[in-house]
């Protein structure tokens, strides 16, 4: 038997004894266990595939350095297969296919026959929603919904598009989408037998399929998914609960604190000490208390996203190139942290000062000399975007929701492409 076909078996036998649909790590309570956008099941396996998908491109390294190129291409094509396999293992994943059978049944399809990938791409949410938060993905199939039952395709597009960015499990997908170019790359110059690129893109590889187990055991993934898990419990009547859920995300937040980078401890610090008040708003039965609950969490899951986004682009290099991915990360935030207060905790002026921060470092990036015009020309018309947000901050309905998730889209794709 081929050593691909041993590799397959090896992570189907992880992968079989357990089905995403059913979710068998959902908790209900504080003792049962922490809430994890991952379960503990799927970690294993991503776990284990992700580090047979390092020895394939580390083995691929050692192929280059001893001549032997065909081999270090097979090799590489087991990578690419391994990487693949992780994003298929996700809880998310019968979801996100769903969706993309409906936007891609859009190109050819009428809507009235879209309509029908809907309910199935509704019953795989309500699978997922004890454990993965699905309330942004449901609105924005709900609007998709709307815009098929008028005939709009583009519209209903967009919104499944949005739909399947907020199913993105930001802490694996990242690192292995980022491995997953890097290891194309090196294919590409492989083909073109120049093997010093192509070990140098694997070089950086090695570095993006090692930030999967990390990003997965960070302390400020554990701490938004403990805020998100209090959200639930605290809107369900049960105030206890939710408190010692917000105790454990206090835990994990001063835990990041202590141990994050230097660019995110100050606003980690912020929100670790903000638990405090939140705690009790919660003890007092304020009326603002949910509405407190729910900004923690968008804040915490922000700063999660940053923190991935910075593993994923390698901190050195954020912090010791011209890179512009840093300007873009740090604006995403400050559009999130608007989001928060314009929608959430209705605070405009808050809004505003987060909203001129994004447009600040939109700035910044704009006047890096590495970018082309193009890519000058879509950041300031996202910098334009953030601008009619400042203007109007104290509006606050489905529309500017969307606005928000579409801003954030725009960035990831620059970050992405850059």
């Amino acid at each position: 038997m081929k050593r691909s076909a041993f590799v397959l078996l090896a992570v189907l036998a992880g992968y079989l004894p357990f089905c995403p649909a059913a979710p068998a790590e959902a908790v209900d309570t504080p003792s049962a266990g922490l809430y994890r956008s991952i379960t503990q099941r799927e970690e294993g396996v991503i776990s284990r595939t992700a580090v047979m998908a390092l020895r394939s491109i580390v083995q691929a390294r050692a192929d280059i350095h001893q001549k032997m190129l065909e081999k270090a291409r097979h090799d590489l094509n087991e990578a690419t297969l391994l990487m693949e396999t992780i994003r298929s293992d996700l809880s998310t994943a019968v979801v996100r296919n769903r969706i993309w059978i409906a936007r891609t049944h859009l190109e050819y399809e009428t809507a009235q026959r879209v309509m029908e990938d809907l309910p199935p791409i509704f019953s795989a949410l309500r699978d997922i929603e004890e454990y993965f938060p699905t309330d942004k993905a449901k609105r924005h199939i709900d609007n998709a919904k709307r815009y098929l039952e008028k005939g709009e395709k583009k519209g209903a597009e967009r919104e499944l598009h949005l739909a399947d960015n907020e199913l993105v499990v930001v802490e694996v997908e990242l690192p292995i989408a980022k491995a997953e170019t890097y290891v194309t790359r090196a294919k590409e110059y492989l083909a073109r037998n120049d093997v010093t690129k192509a070990d140098e893109a694997l070089k950086v590889a090695e570095e993006k399929a090692q930030a999967v187990p990390v990003g997965m055991e960070s302390a400020l993934q554990r701490a938004q998914s403990s805020f998100w898990r209090a959200s639930r419990s605290y809107a369900a009547g049960k105030p206890a609960e939710a408190r010692t859920y917000i105790e454990q995300a206090r835990m994990y937040l001063e835990k990041a604190a202590k141990t994050g980078n230097v660019k995110g401890k100050e606003e980690v610090g912020t929100l670790s000490r903000s638990v405090t008040e939140l705690e009790q708003k919660l003890d007092k039965g304020d009326n603002t208390a949910e509405s407190a609950l729910a900004s923690a969490w968008n804040k915490s899951r922000a700063l999660a996203e940053r923190e991935s986004e910075y593993l994923a682009a390698r901190w050195e290099e954020a912090e010791t190139t011209l890179s512009v991915d840093d300007d873009l990360i740090e604006a995403k935030l400050h559009v999130s942290y608007g989001e928060t207060y314009q929608v959430i905790t209705r605070e405009s002026a808050k809004a505003a000062e987060e909203l001129d921060r994004a447009a600040a470092y939109l700035d910044k990036a704009m006047k890096n000399s590495l970018l082309d015009q193009a890519t000058i020309k879509r950041i300031g018309a996202i910098r334009k975007e953030v601008t009619s947000l400042r203007e109007a901050p104290e509006q606050s309905d489905e529309a500017w929701k969307d606005r928000y998730d579409q801003i954030k889209d725009e960035i990831n794709k620059l970050l992405r492409q850059v």
